[in-house]
Parts: C-alpha cells; sequence; structure tokens
C-alpha cells in the first residue's frame, strides 16, 4: 500500500543546467553511458559522504516538507550559496555537471520519491544519486531520457541506509545533467511505503541419519519484497533459545542424541519486519555395533595335565559393554562356563588339538564367537572295536578326512573295515564286514584307490590273494570281492602305482616275490603278475612309489637280509636287480617302505637273540646305493612289526616291545632320520601293541594295533 504524504510542487524558474553556467569542472575523463560507469566516475566528483554529513550550510537549506523552493534558496545551478557543482566529461558528448540537495523525508521506513524534471534541450541523458550511509556509495541511477521534454524520475530511500547520522537526519541526493542541457528541478512528491514483511526458508543437507548427526542449514532462499533480510537467526531445537545469529544466512549443527527435532530460522529485513519457519530433523538411534570377541590362550600350547588360562579380555565392545563370557573349554560344541568373568582356568583331560571357544554378549544382547586352537601334547588311546576277538592284520589309512583300519575278525574269521567320525579319532562308525567268505581278511593292506577306499589281502581258505574297493569315498558300502587267482598271495602291501592300484605279495610255496597292477584305475579287471624275485622265501613286503616309479622292501628269509628292489619302468612292468641295504646277521623282518626327506628308508626288525627296532636310509632318491643301519631301540626283545611314516616332517616308526607287550613309539630329531629320540611307550595295559599300522592324520602320527588280552581292536593319536 502507497500512502501519499506530500507533493511538492517547485517553482524553480531560472533554475536549469545550461552550457553557460559557471560550474567547477573536475573531471575531464570520458565516461560510457550507464548507471554503473557513471557510479565510478562520480565517485572521483561528487563530495563524500563525510563531507556531506559536515554540510550545515546544505543541511539548513535543504528541502523541506513545509518549504516552497526557488531560486532566492540558493538551490539553483548556477552555483549558489550552499550548493555542490560539479562537471564530467561524458562519452556521448559532453561534460556532466550536477547540483546537490538534501532534505528531511517523513517518518517511516520506506520512502518514495518522485523526481519532476523539465528539459527543453533534449540533451539527454539525466541521472539521480542517492547517498548510501550503509555502503558508504553513492546509488547512481539512470540514464534517463525524456518525453516531450519532460521526466518523472522515481526512487525508494530506506531510511535505514539513507539517512545521514546528524542531529537532523537527512537524505541527500544530486541531479546531474550533461552540460548544455536546458534542465530544470519542477518539484518532488514524496510518499511513505508500507512495508512487506519478508519471507523466511530454511533447507539442510540432510534432514534424517544417524546420532550423531551434522546438519548443514541454509536460509539463503529466504527473500524480502521492498528490501533486504539483514539478520538471520537459528533456534535449532525450537527451545525459545536462538543458538546462532547474524547476516550469514548458513548455520551448522551437529544432534548427538537420537530424538526428533524442530529447527526454527527467523529472519529480518532492513526495515525491522520479520518472518519465521521451521524444519524437522529427524535424529535416530545409532544401530548397534556387535562385540568383538577375542579369545587368548595362555600359553597354546601345554603337555598332557597341565593348566592353562582362557582369556577374553581382548573382547571389545564399540558402542556398550560386554556383560557375559561363555567358554567352550572341551570343544564339544557347548559353553560349559559362564559369567562376567573374561578369564578361566582348565587342565585339559587328554592330548589333542582343540578348537576352543568364546561367546561374548553386550549389553544390547547382540552376541560375537571367537575360536582358538589350543595343542595338548600327548597321546590318546581309544577303543575301536571289542566284539569278537578282532582287531588282527590292522592297517591304517586316512579316508575322506578320517582314520580307517582295515582288520580281520578272526572269531568269524572275515575281512572287516570301520572308519573314524569323531574329532581326533575319538570316536568311531560300526564295523563293517567285506568279506566273509571262509577264512579270509588275513594280511590286510588298505589304501584309497581313486578316490575310495581299497583292501588287498589272503584267504586262507582257497590260499589266494584278493582284493575288494567300496563303491563310496567314506566306505560305507563295498563292492564284491575279487579273487586275483594268485596263488599263496600272502602279506601283500597295495597302493596305486601311475592311477590304478597294484599289489606286491609273497608266493611262498615257490619262494617268489611278484607283483601285480590292475587294467584300469578301480581295480575291476586285472592282468598277469610280474616275477621280482626268486631267492628264498619273500616276507612281509612293503610297497611304495619312489622317485615315480614302484619299489618293495621285503625279507630274503634264506640269506636273512633286508632287500630293496625298484621297477625299471613308471608302471612296474620290469624290475631292476635287488639291491641289500642291511646283511647284518638275521635282518630285514617286517620291512616298512617310506620316503624321507626325499629318499627311500626302511624301518625293519634285526633278530638274534632277542629283537631290535632298526632304520636305514638311501643316499639317493632311487635307492641304489643305501646309508649306515641305525639301531633305534635294542632294550629287550623289542621293533616287532615296525611301521614307518614321515610326521611332521621327521621320519616316526610305531613298533610292539615283545618283552613287555607293550606299544611304542620313536621318532627322529631330523628329517634325514640320522639321529633320534628316547622311545616312548605309548600304552602299557595288558598285552599290547601287535599288528602296528602307522600314518599320519591332520598332522598327528595315528597307530591303529591289536590288544591281545582283550581281543580288541585300538587306535592311537599322537600330539
Amino acid at each position: 500500500m502507497r500512502i501519499a504524504y506530500l507533493l511538492l510542487l517547485l517553482s524553480l524558474l531560472g533554475l536549469q543546467a545550461c552550457a553557460s553556467s559557471r560550474l567547477e569542472q573536475h573531471n575531464e575523463t570520458p565516461l560510457a553511458t550507464g548507471a554503473d560507469a557513471v557510479n565510478a566516475q562520480f565517485r572521483a566528483g561528487l563530495p563524500s559522504l563525510g563531507e556531506l554529513r559536515g554540510a550545515r550550510a546544505l543541511s539548513d537549506t535543504a528541502i523541506r516538507p513545509d518549504q516552497r523552493l526557488d531560486n532566492s534558496a540558493g538551490f539553483g545551478l548556477q552555483g549558489s550559496p550552499g550548493s555542490e557543482v560539479g562537471r564530467l566529461n561524458a562519452a556521448d558528448g559532453g561534460p556532466y555537471e550536477w547540483a546537490l540537495y538534501g532534505f528531511a523525508p517523513p517518518a517511516g521506513p520506506l520512502v518514495q520519491v518522485e523526481f519532476h524534471l523539465q528539459d527543453d534541450s533534449a540533451v539527454d541523458p539525466a541521472f539521480v544519486a542517492l547517498a548510501n550511509y550503509s555502503s558508504g556509495r553513492w546509488d547512481i541511477s539512470g540514464p534517463y531520457s525524456s518525453s516531450a521534454n519532460s521526466l518523472a524520475i522515481t526512487r525508494v530511500l530506506n531510511n535505514a541506509v539513507h539517512l545521514s547520522p546528524e542531529p537532523m537526519p537527512t537524505a541527500y541526493f544530486a541531479i546531474l545533467a550533461p552540460v548544455g542541457s536546458d534542465l530544470s528541478l519542477q518539484g518532488i512528491s514524496i510518499t511513505t511505503l508500507e512495508n512487506d514483511p519478508p519471507t523466511a526458508d530454511l533447507q539442510a543437507d540432510v534432514a534424517q541419519g544417524i546420532a550423531p548427526l551434522a546438519v548443514n542449514f541454509e536460509a539463503a532462499a529466504s527473500s524480502d519484497p521492498d528490501d533486504s533480510i539483514v539478520l538471520y537467526e537459528f533456534d535449532f531445537r525450537d527451545d525459545g533459545t536462538y543458538d546462532a545469529s547474524g547476516p550469514d544466512s548458513s548455520a551448522q549443527h551437529s544432534y548427538m542424541l537420537p530424538g526428533a527435532f524442530t529447527a526454527r530460522l527467523r529472519v529480518t529485513d532492513a526495515d525491522g519486519a520479520t518472518a519465521e519457519t521451521t524444519l524437522d530433523v529427524t535424529v535416530d538411534a545409532q544401530a548397534n555395533e556387535p562385540p568383538v570377541a577375542r579369545l587368548n590362550l595362555t600359553p597354546d600350547e601345554v603337555n598332557e595335565g597341565e593348566m592353562l588360562t582362557l582369556g577374553g579380555a581382548l573382547s571389545s565392545d564399540s558402542d556398550g559393554s560386554i556383560v557375559l563370557y561363555e567358554f567352550d573349554s572341551d570343544a564339544n560344541g557347548s559353553f560349559e562356563s559362564s559369567g562376567t568373568d573374561s578369564s578361566i582356568d582348565i587342565t585339559p583331560p587328554e592330548a589333542g588339538r582343540f578348537p576352543l571357544r568364546l561367546r561374548v554378549t553386550d549389553n544390547d544382547g547382540t552376541t560375537d564367537v571367537d575360536t582358538a586352537l589350543l595343542q595338548v601334547h600327548g597321546w590318546n588311546t581309544h577303543l575301536v572295536e571289542s566284539e569278537n576277538i578282532t582287531g588282527l592284520d590292522s592297517s591304517l589309512a586316512v579316508v575322506n578326512g578320517q582314520p580307517a583300519i582295515s582288520y580281520q575278525d578272526s572269531t568269524n574269521s572275515s575281512l572287516r573295515y570301520v572308519r573314524a567320525k569323531g574329532i581326533n579319532g575319538s570316536k568311531w562308525n560300526a564295523a563293517i564286514t567285506v568279506d566273509s567268505g571262509g577264512n579270509t581278511g588275513l594280511n590286510s593292506s588298505l589304501a584309497v584307490i581313486n578316490g575310495n577306499p581299497a583292501i588287498s589281502y589272503w584267504s586262507l581258505t582257497d590260499y589266494t590273494l584278493r582284493f575288494a574297493r567300496a563303491l563310496d569315498a567314506n566306505g560305507t558300502t563295498w563292492g564284491s570281492p575279487l579273487e586275483l587267482g594268485q596263488d599263496l598271495g600272502q602279506f601283500s602291501s597295495l597302493t596305486e602305482v601311475n592311477g590304478r592300484p597294484a599289489i606286491c605279495y609273497s608266493a611262498d610255496s615257490v619262494h617268489e616275490l611278484r607283483y601285480l597292477r590292475a587294467n584300469d584305475a578301480d581295480g575291476t579287471n586285472w592282468g598277469s603278475s610280474v616275477l621280482v624275485d626268486t631267492v628264498g622265501s619273500f616276507l612281509d613286503c612293503s610297497m611304495n612309489v619312489v622317485n615315480g616309479k614302484p619299489a618293495i622292501s621285503y625279507y630274503d628269509s634264506l640269506n636273512q637280509d633286508l632287500r630293496y628292489v625298484r621297477s625299471s619302468d613308471a608302471e612296474g612292468n620290469s624290475w631292476l636287480a635287488p639291491v641289500i641295504p642291511d646283511s647284518t646277521g638275521s635282518t630285514g623282518r617286517s620291512s616298512s617302505l617310506e620316503i624321507v626327506n626325499g629318499n627311500p628308508a626302511i624301518a625293519y626288525t634285526f633278530q638274534a637273540s632277542t629283537r631290535d627296532m632298526k632304520f636305514v636310509r638311501a643316499n639317493d632318491a632311487d635307492g641304489a646305493s643305501w646309508g649306515l643301519p641305525l639301531t633305534l631301540d635294542s632294550a629287550g626283545d623289542t621293533g616287532v612289526n615296525p611301521s614307518l611314516a614321515v610326521v611332521g616332517g621327521t621320519p616316526s616308526i610305531a613298533y610292539a616291545d615283545f618283552t613287555n607287550f607293550d606299544l611304542r613309539f620313536v621318532r627322529a630329531l631330523d628329517a634325514d632320520g640320522s639321529t633320534w629320540d628316547t622311545p616312548l611307550t605309548l600304552d602299557s595295559a595288558d598285552l599290547v601293541g601287535w599288528y602296528v599300522s602307522l600314518a599320519v592324520f591332520n598332522g598327528s602320527p595315528a597307530i591303529s594295533y591289536y590288544d591281545a588280552t582283550n581281543g580288541d581292536l585300538r587306535f592311537a593319536i599322537g600330539f
């Protein structure tokens, strides 16, 4: 709304800007047409605002709402007393001249001033300049061109910025015209304007998130229709207190806790009018971070019977606290101990590798589990089967990740097979009868053939060599046994040679050591056997693949020597001349052939008045020459039925002590088997340790053996 306050008709006869006026020329610099360009030039010629503040004569004679000004008032463009005049050159044809005026506007935030000018010369353009005390500059508008020699120029004054800070505030303006124009000020009309309030607008870069939430507020889109906004105030929680205020339209706040908040903005324009708006901010609770369980064993390796500490003090919870510690201290899958204590002490009941666990719970009910492997050094022995008199001629192998054993059930004269199902061989599945046809299952040799377990063995009923292979990888079901048609197939040793099953055996009645290899990978069809050696009676043969070709260690009963022979080809079709690694006394019984640090090696029994445990290793990878035999155990009648394997990179031997009827074990101190540790007694209960077979299960030595007192099959594992 506009309210007419006053109209001053000023008869300014003779107050004309003309070429003949006596005005001082202040600047002759060419000036481009336009308000911005004129402003830059006028600042060099117009008086400074500081000078205007002290222009008392000008103020005293300024335009008043109740005054009628004429030439006698001294405000002519002729340089009358109290006027300020000057001259500038312009690019459009000549220098400019001006006169300064001042008046006290009516009360009110905004004042509209309309200047009525008469231009009889038609020499354009004209400009109006207002003194701005907020910016310290002249606000120049124009150029204005006359229409029918009459000009009406309207400017809006903001009393907050356009009034000088004198005891009598004054608004100063200047009329500017080119030299040579015939411009006169006819009068001014003054109208007060009612202020239009501003509009508040509040935006945020994020209005919802997880605590702590940093929000950047922006109010730059707020506006004022008739002036400018001079104050922005932010109340981040709408609690009646403005947390940030000033001329900056931006603010930032971090909400540390979850909740629903209202942010309030208040803006104030140059005339003191205000406007408000709000913005909702939602701060969500941080999603619970689960705890982190950390199980520490102190120490992580102990001997059987020693105590250790299970600690969970290194566990943590990033956004809360741990309120419950639970320990699985025996690797059985359940947590036996629980409470607020972060550690417990335990004494493992047996040797083994045990994956112990810790479960922690935080104050939000979230859990985490950590596992640490405990190594308990020592040996465990387990009963495998006690039904009937069972476990004779046992042969141990690892089948599909678990230890498995082939053996004879002597009560039923049958071949049986059993596979473990528990950790560390502590539990076993029910035994399976593989062959019950007659008196069979003697001298069994178990190996994995084309992914499934298979057994070679001797049938006493028809004195023939037999072969059976399972129909699955675990040995749950078995195919029909095959009679390989070989007479007197005793003391067999089964292994896989160049992708097919192969067997060495003794044809004792004709004093021959023979070799037989299947025509296919499963052993469903077999060819003819190959004669390997014909000197003496050959007992206890042991076969392995040595440097890519099959090789056999065996006992020559005629000459009482340990013998070794290797094929000249990868299939075993022809064989080289035998080598004698040891010929001292009666030696070489129950030989066991293994590859030790790249060269073949043999564990065997030396028999004089009593038996000793002996070991010999070849000097080369083929076994062409052999080193000096070593006696590992000579305490009594020992070294019976030795079984050799490489455990943890060093050769190891399990065997029977027939003086005390104990199961014994000895391990080398180096990879070649040059020096050996003191033998250990693993089981001394009753008459044990017969029919020994050693294999490696999960890096540990594992042994199957026979308990002669109770007629049971047993299993031992060391850690």
